[in-house]
């Protein structure tokens, strides 16, 4: 088996009149057994259009000689730069620099040899940011959290002005919490609330490293929390959020070059408290110094399969998604007409809110700006996206669409390889939030935004596994 990891900087493909933080590239892994190529890379962006990331892909096949279903391309979905929308990147740089980080990972490819380590961090470093309320479903925190003494995230303060911003009749739901913000308190008695533990809290990092000589070639480190710690409102920066500092920790205390892939996080994200690169840095090292204290128990392996294949798996638009503009606006004026009454309890209020965003996000085309998919002229009622499974050994990486909760990943691992399948995001292009089926009719922000219909888990699931099993099974 030989491996290459290359990198080249994302850097003037897109304009921007603020500076560079850090870094923010592309990183490619390229794996050769035999005449089986594979490749994943990944970009340090927000999220790719699946129409940008399939283009990416069948230009990286070509580099490598391969097949398009045998590449895999990913977004760190890094919220420190801007997301793709119509003219934002430009799909030639773009290109140009997935060739440079290519062209690196080929040149330095050599026979290697790899090992996984599957961890925690010691404190809770990770939460669900979807906070269950009492006869309402759940309301989303994104920051403004505060740290308790045991270390848990305290949104106490975010989740009663949330609840007061509906006791008075706002139809947008709070999310965060500004420094500068005066916190409204709600009539309700919440006493202490907290952001509940992340279902998917597993860190995990495959090392490379040259057969016979030991020099370290680089690292994959997976982490399934949001990136969204650098993006401070008004700040004169991009960055590569705290994936960036994870891979310059890894690269400085193992060697090589650190490609970092986020796992399904749609639900989750870190203790946000104030934004900033400071935050990025400390959640990046708290990630991979807790990957490199497990360094001493790692069993390497130099041979084994390298097997890859891409199911395209096929979702359901949710019935809202499929209304005409006309049937939006008419039900969103009702909701604005009858929602200063008095009459409905604070729980129906909320109801009531959930269905204004979700009418919302169909009326501002909210998903075809951040994904180029119009839910509304998919076929059928349904849209097909390529997956991506790769086996390297006794390993294997699944790359899940869009934004999927956290639990997809618990779910797969306790259902095929345990933790040595490692589970993505994001692959072969942002399709939006992706949760699971309990989630639906919960509300909340993620819920009321994504386009895919109830039923989703259970297809994706299946796929997947499917694919993880035949690719096991083959000597």
């Amino acid at each position: 088996m030989e491996i290459g990891i290359g990198r080249a900087t994302l850097w003037g493909t897109w304009k921007t009149g603020r500076r560079l933080a850090d870094e923010v590239e592309f990183r490619v892994l390229i794996a050769r057994n035999g005449g089986n190529s594979a490749a994943i890379a990944v970009a340090d962006l927000q999220g790719l259009w699946p129409s940008t990331s399939l283009l990416l892909r069948e230009h990286l096949a070509r580099c490598i000689g391969t097949s398009p279903d045998n590449v895999g391309i990913f977004t760190t979905q890094n919220h420190g730069v801007p997301v793709e929308s119509n003219g934002v990147f430009d799909p030639g740089l773009l290109a140009a620099a997935l060739e440079r980080a290519a062209g690196a990972a080929l040149s330095n490819s050599t026979r290697a040899e790899w090992g996984l380590v599957a961890t925690r961090t010691e404190a809770p470093s990770i939460f669900c940011r979807r906070v269950p309320i009492e006869g309402m479903g759940k309301l989303t925190c994104w920051y403004g959290l505060e740290t308790s003494e045991t270390g848990r995230a305290d949104c106490t303060a975010l989740v009663s002005n949330a609840l007061r911003n509906l006791e008075s009749r706002e139809l947008q739901q709070q999310r965060c919490l500004e420094w500068d913000t005066v916190v409204q308190r709600s009539s309700i008695d919440l006493h202490r609330t907290y952001l509940p533990p992340a279902k998917d809290d597993l860190i995990q990092c495959v090392f490379f490293r040259e057969v016979g000589s030991q020099r370290p070639l680089g690292a994959f480190l997976r982490f399934a929390a949001h990136p969204a710690t650098s993006n401070l409102r008004g700040a004169n920066w991009h960055s590569g959020d705290y994936p960036v500092y994870a891979c310059r920790y890894l690269e400085q205390h193992f060697g090589g070059v650190a490609l970092f892939g986020t796992g399904p996080c749609g639900d989750q994200c870190p203790l946000i408290g104030r934004k900033g690169i400071k935050l990025s840095e400390r959640i990046g090292n708290q990630i991979a110094k807790a990957a490199i204290a497990d360094l001493p128990k790692l069993r390497w392996e130099s041979e084994g399969p390298l097997l890859v294949e891409s199911p395209s798996i096929c979702v359901h638009v949710r019935d809202a998604f499929k209304l005409e503009s006309a049937s939006v606006e008419r039900q969103l004026n009702c909701i604005r007409e009858i929602h200063q009454s008095r009459h409905f309890s604070i729980n129906q209020f909320k109801r009531m809110s959930d269905t204004h965003e979700t009418l919302a996000n169909v009326a501002t085309q909210a998903r075809l700006e951040d994904t180029g998919i119009d839910p509304r002229h998919c076929s059928n009622g349904s849209y097909s996206h390529p997956h991506f499974v790769l086996r390297l050994g006794a390993v294997a990486f699944a790359g899940l669409s869009g934004e999927p909760f956290g639990a997809y990943s618990t779910r797969l691992r306790n259902e095929t390889l345990r933790d040595n399948l490692i589970v993505l995001e994001e692959a072969n292009g942002y399709i939006g939030y992706v949760p699971t089926d309990d989630e639906f009719g919960q509300g909340g922000y993620e819920v009321n935004a994504s386009w895919v219909a109830k039923g989703v888990e259970q297809k994706i699931v299946a796929a997947v596994k499917k694919s993880i099993t035949e690719l096991m099974t083959i000597e």
